[in-house]
Protein backbone atom coordinates (compact mmCIF):
# COMPACT_ATOMS: atom_id res chain seq x y z
CA UNK A 1 0.00 0.00 0.00
CA UNK A 2 1.47 3.38 -1.16
CA UNK A 3 0.66 6.86 0.27
CA UNK A 4 -1.16 7.46 -3.25
CA UNK A 5 -3.42 4.08 -2.21
CA UNK A 6 -3.63 4.88 1.45
CA UNK A 7 -6.89 5.74 3.47
CA UNK A 8 -7.07 9.65 3.54
CA UNK A 9 -7.00 9.01 7.40
CA UNK A 10 -3.37 7.56 7.00
CA UNK A 11 -2.40 10.39 4.88
CA UNK A 12 -3.60 13.25 7.02
CA UNK A 13 -1.64 11.66 10.10
CA UNK A 14 1.64 11.28 8.05
CA UNK A 15 0.89 14.57 6.53
CA UNK A 16 0.43 16.42 10.38
CA UNK A 17 3.47 14.11 11.54
CA UNK A 18 5.91 14.97 9.14
CA UNK A 19 4.73 18.90 9.55
CA UNK A 20 5.55 18.74 12.89
CA UNK A 21 8.62 17.31 12.45
CA UNK A 22 9.24 20.06 10.12
CA UNK A 23 8.61 22.88 12.78
CA UNK A 24 10.62 21.15 15.58
CA UNK A 25 13.46 20.56 13.59
CA UNK A 26 13.40 24.59 12.06
CA UNK A 27 12.97 25.86 15.59
CA UNK A 28 15.99 23.31 17.01
CA UNK A 29 17.69 24.76 13.96
CA UNK A 30 17.19 28.72 15.45
CA UNK A 31 18.32 27.13 18.63
CA UNK A 32 21.64 26.06 16.77
CA UNK A 33 21.98 29.23 15.18
CA UNK A 34 22.07 30.59 18.77
CA UNK A 35 24.41 28.80 20.42
CA UNK A 36 26.94 29.48 17.46
CA UNK A 37 26.26 25.95 15.78
CA UNK A 38 27.84 24.38 19.14
CA UNK A 39 27.59 21.03 19.10
CA UNK A 40 28.31 21.00 15.26
CA UNK A 41 26.78 17.57 14.87
CA UNK A 42 23.61 18.55 16.14
CA UNK A 43 23.24 21.05 13.60
CA UNK A 44 24.43 18.94 10.65
CA UNK A 45 21.12 16.30 12.03
CA UNK A 46 19.10 19.32 12.61
CA UNK A 47 19.41 20.09 9.15
CA UNK A 48 18.93 16.48 7.36
CA UNK A 49 15.41 16.37 9.31
CA UNK A 50 14.45 19.99 8.71
CA UNK A 51 15.33 19.11 4.62
CA UNK A 52 14.10 15.43 4.44
CA UNK A 53 11.07 16.83 6.20
CA UNK A 54 10.24 19.57 3.95
CA UNK A 55 11.01 18.05 0.94
CA UNK A 56 8.69 15.02 1.87
CA UNK A 57 6.03 18.24 3.33
CA UNK A 58 6.01 19.61 -0.91
CA UNK A 59 5.87 16.60 -3.02
CA UNK A 60 3.10 14.90 -0.49
CA UNK A 61 1.03 18.14 0.13
CA UNK A 62 0.93 18.36 -3.92
CA UNK A 63 -1.05 15.32 -4.11
CA UNK A 64 -4.78 16.18 -4.19
CA UNK A 65 -6.24 13.45 -6.23
CA UNK A 66 -5.48 10.37 -7.87
CA UNK A 67 -7.41 10.74 -10.65
CA UNK A 68 -5.38 13.84 -12.31
CA UNK A 69 -2.04 11.99 -11.83
CA UNK A 70 -0.75 13.55 -15.06
CA UNK A 71 -0.62 16.99 -13.44
CA UNK A 72 1.64 15.92 -11.28
CA UNK A 73 5.45 16.85 -11.42
CA UNK A 74 6.94 13.87 -12.26
CA UNK A 75 9.43 13.84 -8.79
CA UNK A 76 6.17 13.84 -6.49
CA UNK A 77 4.74 11.17 -8.38
CA UNK A 78 7.36 8.97 -7.32
CA UNK A 79 7.47 10.25 -3.44
CA UNK A 80 3.82 9.70 -3.42
CA UNK A 81 3.86 6.00 -4.72
CA UNK A 82 6.02 5.42 -2.40
CA UNK A 83 5.10 2.60 0.40
CA UNK A 84 3.08 4.25 3.37
CA UNK A 85 5.47 2.06 6.19
CA UNK A 86 8.10 3.86 4.57
CA UNK A 87 6.44 7.28 5.02
CA UNK A 88 6.19 6.34 9.08
CA UNK A 89 9.42 4.43 9.35
CA UNK A 90 10.81 7.80 7.98
CA UNK A 91 9.06 10.22 10.60
CA UNK A 92 9.83 8.07 13.67
CA UNK A 93 13.63 8.45 12.43
CA UNK A 94 13.26 11.98 12.40
CA UNK A 95 11.96 12.59 15.33
CA UNK A 96 14.08 10.54 16.56
CA UNK A 97 17.34 12.58 15.23
CA UNK A 98 15.23 15.53 16.19
CA UNK A 99 15.36 14.36 19.92
CA UNK A 100 18.82 13.28 20.21
CA UNK A 101 19.78 16.76 18.60
CA UNK A 102 17.25 18.48 21.05
CA UNK A 103 19.61 16.16 24.09
CA UNK A 104 23.24 17.30 22.71
CA UNK A 105 21.73 20.72 22.60
CA UNK A 106 20.73 20.73 25.94
CA UNK A 107 23.79 18.79 27.31
CA UNK A 108 26.13 21.73 25.36
CA UNK A 109 24.32 24.10 26.96
CA UNK A 110 24.99 22.86 29.91
CA UNK A 111 28.66 22.67 29.47
CA UNK A 112 29.95 25.70 27.58
CA UNK A 113 29.60 29.21 28.43
CA UNK A 114 27.22 31.69 26.11
CA UNK A 115 25.96 34.77 25.78
CA UNK A 116 22.29 33.80 26.79
CA UNK A 117 24.12 31.40 30.17
CA UNK A 118 25.58 34.46 30.92
CA UNK A 119 22.67 37.16 31.23
CA UNK A 120 20.62 33.96 32.90
CA UNK A 121 22.99 34.25 35.61
CA UNK A 122 23.96 37.71 35.77
CA UNK A 123 19.44 37.82 35.92
CA UNK A 124 19.58 35.19 38.76
CA UNK A 125 21.90 36.34 41.16
CA UNK A 126 20.89 37.01 44.68
CA UNK A 127 21.98 40.30 44.64
CA UNK A 128 20.94 43.48 42.63
CA UNK A 129 23.35 44.74 39.79
CA UNK A 130 23.41 47.91 37.58
CA UNK A 131 26.06 49.50 35.79
CA UNK A 132 25.41 52.55 33.93
CA UNK A 133 27.67 55.76 32.66
CA UNK A 134 27.94 59.07 34.13
CA UNK A 135 25.93 60.42 32.41
CA UNK A 136 22.91 57.73 33.87
CA UNK A 137 22.61 55.74 30.60
CA UNK A 138 22.08 52.37 31.48
CA UNK A 139 24.58 49.91 30.53
CA UNK A 140 23.81 46.47 32.32
CA UNK A 141 20.76 45.98 34.82
CA UNK A 142 19.47 42.04 36.33
CA UNK A 143 15.97 41.86 37.23
CA UNK A 144 16.84 42.00 41.18
CA UNK A 145 17.53 46.03 40.88
CA UNK A 146 15.02 46.55 38.88
CA UNK A 147 12.24 44.92 40.66
CA UNK A 148 14.22 47.14 43.82
CA UNK A 149 14.22 50.25 41.86
CA UNK A 150 10.55 49.97 41.65
CA UNK A 151 9.64 48.97 44.88
CA UNK A 152 12.03 52.10 46.32
CA UNK A 153 11.22 54.79 44.10
CA UNK A 154 7.95 53.75 42.59
CA UNK A 155 9.21 53.78 39.01
CA UNK A 156 11.22 52.23 36.72
CA UNK A 157 14.91 51.90 36.16
CA UNK A 158 15.49 54.21 33.31
CA UNK A 159 18.76 55.67 34.79
CA UNK A 160 21.45 55.03 36.97
CA UNK A 161 22.39 58.17 38.42
CA UNK A 162 19.04 59.07 39.08
CA UNK A 163 18.53 55.69 41.21
CA UNK A 164 21.79 56.45 43.33
CA UNK A 165 20.62 60.09 43.81
CA UNK A 166 17.12 59.20 44.93
CA UNK A 167 19.25 56.73 47.35
CA UNK A 168 21.50 59.54 49.12
CA UNK A 169 19.26 62.17 48.91
CA UNK A 170 18.25 61.65 52.63
CA UNK A 171 14.80 62.49 52.04
CA UNK A 172 11.75 60.20 52.77
CA UNK A 173 10.54 57.45 50.33
CA UNK A 174 7.31 56.11 51.65
CA UNK A 175 6.38 53.86 52.82
CA UNK A 176 9.83 52.70 52.87
CA UNK A 177 12.35 53.45 55.80
CA UNK A 178 15.41 55.34 55.63
CA UNK A 179 18.07 53.46 58.30
CA UNK A 180 21.14 55.51 59.54
CA UNK A 181 24.30 54.38 58.72
CA UNK A 182 28.14 56.17 58.11
CA UNK A 183 29.07 53.85 55.37
CA UNK A 184 26.67 53.25 52.53
CA UNK A 185 22.42 53.82 52.48
CA UNK A 186 20.29 51.22 53.98
CA UNK A 187 16.49 50.91 53.34
CA UNK A 188 13.84 49.05 54.99
CA UNK A 189 11.27 48.63 52.06
CA UNK A 190 7.59 48.14 53.25
CA UNK A 191 7.96 43.99 53.04
CA UNK A 192 10.29 44.19 56.60
CA UNK A 193 13.75 43.52 54.16
CA UNK A 194 16.81 45.26 54.79
CA UNK A 195 19.14 46.45 52.00
CA UNK A 196 22.55 47.81 51.71
CA UNK A 197 23.02 49.67 48.37
CA UNK A 198 27.07 50.44 47.94
CA UNK A 199 28.14 52.24 44.55
CA UNK A 200 31.52 51.25 42.71
CA UNK A 201 33.70 53.50 40.08
CA UNK A 202 35.60 51.33 37.14
CA UNK A 203 37.48 52.77 34.13
CA UNK A 204 36.56 51.44 30.98
CA UNK A 205 38.45 52.44 27.71
CA UNK A 206 38.80 56.11 29.57
CA UNK A 207 35.22 56.29 30.27
CA UNK A 208 33.59 56.03 34.17
CA UNK A 209 31.22 53.26 34.79
CA UNK A 210 29.50 52.57 37.87
CA UNK A 211 28.53 49.51 39.58
CA UNK A 212 25.11 49.83 41.98
CA UNK A 213 25.30 46.60 44.33
CA UNK A 214 22.64 45.94 46.18
CA UNK A 215 22.78 43.25 48.77
CA UNK A 216 19.77 42.23 50.91
CA UNK A 217 21.12 42.29 54.48
CA UNK A 218 18.11 41.44 56.71
CA UNK A 219 19.02 38.82 58.64
CA UNK A 220 22.28 40.48 59.57
CA UNK A 221 20.69 43.67 59.85
CA UNK A 222 18.28 41.23 62.80
CA UNK A 223 21.22 40.02 64.30
CA UNK A 224 23.02 43.13 65.00
CA UNK A 225 20.00 44.81 66.61
CA UNK A 226 19.22 41.81 68.63
CA UNK A 227 23.11 42.18 69.45
CA UNK A 228 23.01 45.95 70.04
CA UNK A 229 20.09 45.56 72.35
CA UNK A 230 21.68 42.49 74.58
CA UNK A 231 24.87 44.54 74.58
CA UNK A 232 22.78 47.56 76.53
CA UNK A 233 21.04 45.16 78.76
CA UNK A 234 24.55 43.70 79.93
CA UNK A 235 25.93 47.21 79.80
CA UNK A 236 23.22 48.30 82.42
CA UNK A 237 23.77 44.85 84.48
CA UNK A 238 27.25 45.19 85.06
CA UNK A 239 26.54 48.70 86.15
CA UNK A 240 24.35 47.57 88.99
CA UNK A 241 27.25 44.73 89.69
CA UNK A 242 29.75 47.28 89.89
CA UNK A 243 27.38 49.42 92.43
CA UNK A 244 26.95 46.18 94.25
CA UNK A 245 30.18 44.97 94.18
CA UNK A 246 31.14 48.40 95.70
CA UNK A 247 28.61 48.35 98.46
CA UNK A 248 29.78 45.45 99.25
CA UNK A 249 33.47 46.73 99.50
CA UNK A 250 32.41 49.73 101.27
CA UNK A 251 30.82 47.61 103.79
CA UNK A 252 33.76 45.13 104.35
CA UNK A 253 35.77 48.57 104.95
CA UNK A 254 33.89 49.63 107.85
CA UNK A 255 33.18 46.33 109.33
CA UNK A 256 36.94 45.90 109.44
CA UNK A 257 37.27 49.46 110.97
CA UNK A 258 34.80 48.57 113.80
CA UNK A 259 36.78 45.44 114.51
CA UNK A 260 40.05 46.91 114.44
CA UNK A 261 38.20 50.10 116.59
CA UNK A 262 36.81 47.15 118.74
CA UNK A 263 40.05 45.20 119.24
CA UNK A 264 42.02 48.79 120.51
CA UNK A 265 39.22 49.51 122.54
CA UNK A 266 39.86 46.38 124.34
CA UNK A 267 43.56 46.32 123.88
CA UNK A 268 43.43 49.95 125.66
CA UNK A 269 41.04 48.70 127.98
CA UNK A 270 43.77 46.02 129.24
CA UNK A 271 46.40 48.72 128.88
CA UNK A 272 44.78 50.83 131.08
CA UNK A 273 44.16 48.12 133.69
CA UNK A 274 48.12 47.44 134.10
CA UNK A 275 48.68 50.82 133.82
CA UNK A 276 46.46 51.40 137.14
CA UNK A 277 47.86 48.65 138.51
CA UNK A 278 51.89 49.63 137.40
CA UNK A 279 51.64 53.20 138.88
CA UNK A 280 50.39 51.60 142.47
CA UNK A 281 53.47 49.72 142.28
CA UNK A 282 57.15 51.13 142.26
CA UNK A 283 58.45 50.88 138.47
CA UNK A 284 61.59 50.22 137.33
CA UNK A 285 63.42 52.09 134.65
CA UNK A 286 63.17 49.13 131.78
CA UNK A 287 59.63 48.56 133.11
CA UNK A 288 58.25 52.46 132.55
CA UNK A 289 60.03 52.07 129.05
CA UNK A 290 57.75 48.96 128.12
CA UNK A 291 54.88 50.68 129.79
CA UNK A 292 55.08 54.14 127.12
CA UNK A 293 56.01 52.05 124.30
CA UNK A 294 52.91 50.03 124.42
CA UNK A 295 51.02 53.20 124.64
CA UNK A 296 52.88 54.77 121.66
CA UNK A 297 51.99 51.34 119.82
CA UNK A 298 48.27 51.59 121.20
CA UNK A 299 47.98 55.18 119.76
CA UNK A 300 49.43 54.64 116.72
CA UNK A 301 47.40 51.72 115.73
CA UNK A 302 43.64 54.04 116.97
CA UNK A 303 44.97 56.59 114.57
CA UNK A 304 45.48 54.25 111.98
CA UNK A 305 42.04 52.95 112.35
CA UNK A 306 41.36 56.40 112.03
CA UNK A 307 42.88 56.79 108.48
CA UNK A 308 41.14 53.11 107.14
CA UNK A 309 38.63 54.55 105.73
CA UNK A 310 39.68 54.84 101.92
CA UNK A 311 39.20 58.17 100.37
CA UNK A 312 39.11 58.66 96.45
CA UNK A 313 41.28 61.65 96.03
CA UNK A 314 45.29 61.33 96.87
CA UNK A 315 44.74 64.18 98.76
CA UNK A 316 43.23 62.66 100.99
CA UNK A 317 45.98 59.66 101.58
CA UNK A 318 48.29 61.67 101.65
CA UNK A 319 46.59 63.65 104.58
CA UNK A 320 45.59 60.43 105.90
CA UNK A 321 49.64 59.09 105.74
CA UNK A 322 50.48 61.87 107.76
CA UNK A 323 47.93 61.78 110.53
CA UNK A 324 49.59 58.23 111.75
CA UNK A 325 53.09 59.54 110.83
CA UNK A 326 54.08 58.05 107.84
CA UNK A 327 55.87 59.45 104.52
CA UNK A 328 54.62 58.50 101.58
CA UNK A 329 56.13 58.28 98.55
CA UNK A 330 54.47 58.11 95.04
CA UNK A 331 56.34 58.05 91.30
CA UNK A 332 55.04 57.55 88.08
CA UNK A 333 51.98 59.26 87.07
CA UNK A 334 49.05 59.09 89.34
CA UNK A 335 45.71 57.23 86.87
CA UNK A 336 42.55 59.40 86.99
CA UNK A 337 40.61 56.94 85.76
CA UNK A 338 37.92 56.23 88.63
CA UNK A 339 38.60 52.17 89.23
CA UNK A 340 42.44 52.30 88.85
CA UNK A 341 42.59 55.42 91.14
CA UNK A 342 40.52 53.79 93.73
CA UNK A 343 42.73 50.40 93.84
CA UNK A 344 46.38 52.50 93.92
CA UNK A 345 44.37 55.08 96.94
CA UNK A 346 43.41 51.48 98.62
CA UNK A 347 46.18 49.38 98.64
CA UNK A 348 48.49 52.20 99.73
CA UNK A 349 45.66 53.16 102.69
CA UNK A 350 45.98 49.31 103.82
CA UNK A 351 49.98 49.04 103.05
CA UNK A 352 50.60 52.37 105.51
CA UNK A 353 48.19 50.61 107.89
CA UNK A 354 49.98 47.39 108.19
CA UNK A 355 53.56 49.37 107.90
CA UNK A 356 52.17 51.52 111.36
CA UNK A 357 50.75 48.46 113.26
CA UNK A 358 53.13 45.54 111.78
CA UNK A 359 56.65 46.86 110.39
CA UNK A 360 57.07 49.57 112.79
CA UNK A 361 57.63 51.83 109.87
CA UNK A 362 57.18 55.30 109.08
CA UNK A 363 57.67 55.39 105.19
CA UNK A 364 55.62 53.78 102.07
CA UNK A 365 56.63 54.21 98.49
CA UNK A 366 53.98 53.65 95.68
CA UNK A 367 55.86 52.98 92.63
CA UNK A 368 53.26 53.36 89.24
CA UNK A 369 54.95 52.13 86.03
CA UNK A 370 52.79 51.83 82.55
CA UNK A 371 53.48 49.08 79.92
CA UNK A 372 51.72 49.01 76.96
CA UNK A 373 47.95 49.06 78.33
CA UNK A 374 48.56 47.53 81.90
CA UNK A 375 49.11 49.80 84.63
CA UNK A 376 51.77 48.07 87.31
CA UNK A 377 51.44 48.98 90.87
CA UNK A 378 54.75 48.24 93.60
CA UNK A 379 54.06 49.34 97.02
CA UNK A 380 57.02 48.98 99.96
CA UNK A 381 57.72 50.68 103.09
CA UNK A 382 60.55 50.55 105.71
CA UNK A 383 60.81 49.27 108.88
CA UNK A 384 61.01 45.25 110.21
CA UNK A 385 60.72 43.07 107.38
CA UNK A 386 58.05 40.05 107.80
CA UNK A 387 58.71 37.43 110.84
CA UNK A 388 57.06 34.90 108.37
CA UNK A 389 54.61 34.96 105.34
CA UNK A 390 51.76 37.18 104.75
CA UNK A 391 48.72 35.64 105.20
CA UNK A 392 46.12 37.75 103.68
CA UNK A 393 43.26 38.77 106.24
CA UNK A 394 40.01 41.15 105.56
CA UNK A 395 42.01 43.57 104.30
CA UNK A 396 44.12 42.20 102.11
CA UNK A 397 41.47 40.00 100.48
CA UNK A 398 39.03 42.68 100.03
CA UNK A 399 41.92 44.63 98.04
CA UNK A 400 41.93 40.72 96.25
CA UNK A 401 38.75 40.90 95.35
CA UNK A 402 38.81 44.30 94.38
CA UNK A 403 41.97 44.11 91.94
CA UNK A 404 40.70 40.60 90.20
CA UNK A 405 36.95 42.41 89.59
CA UNK A 406 38.69 44.90 87.08
CA UNK A 407 41.01 41.98 85.11
CA UNK A 408 43.81 42.00 87.19
CA UNK A 409 46.08 40.22 89.28
CA UNK A 410 47.46 40.96 92.75
CA UNK A 411 51.10 39.52 94.58
CA UNK A 412 52.37 39.94 97.96
CA UNK A 413 56.19 38.86 98.44
CA UNK A 414 57.53 38.45 102.41
CA UNK A 415 60.83 37.55 101.76
CA UNK A 416 63.35 38.94 101.72
CA UNK A 417 61.01 42.49 102.46
CA UNK A 418 57.50 43.21 101.75
CA UNK A 419 56.83 43.99 98.39
CA UNK A 420 52.41 43.99 97.01
CA UNK A 421 52.86 44.25 93.49
CA UNK A 422 49.41 44.57 91.10
CA UNK A 423 48.71 44.59 87.54
CA UNK A 424 45.86 46.34 86.18
CA UNK A 425 44.55 46.59 82.32
CA UNK A 426 44.25 50.68 81.85
CA UNK A 427 41.01 51.99 81.21
CA UNK A 428 37.73 52.33 83.54
CA UNK A 429 35.08 49.68 82.88
CA UNK A 430 32.09 49.52 80.94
Amino acid sequence: MSFMTAPSVLQKIILIGILLTTVFSACDLYLCARRKGKPYLSAVMQAIVFLLSAFLLVNLAVYVDEKEVEKYPWLSMQVVKLPAWLFVAAETAMILLCAVAIVMGYRSDKRHVSRMSVKESFDNLPSGICFYEESGLLRLANVQIKELCLKVTGKPLLSGAEFWNTLTAGQPIEPNERIESDKTPMIRTDDGKVYSFERIEHQTDGKKVYEIVATDITRKYELSEDLSKKNKELAALNRRMRAYGENIQKLTAEKETLNAKIRIHDELGKLLLSTRKSLSEDLTPEAKRELLSAWKTDLLAMGSARSEKVTDTYSGLYAAAKSVGVTLKITGRKPEEKQLKKIVVTAAIECITNTVKHAKGNAVTVTLTEKGSFLEIAVTNNGEPPKATIKEGGGFSSLRQLVEREGGVMKIQSRPCFLLQITLPKGESV
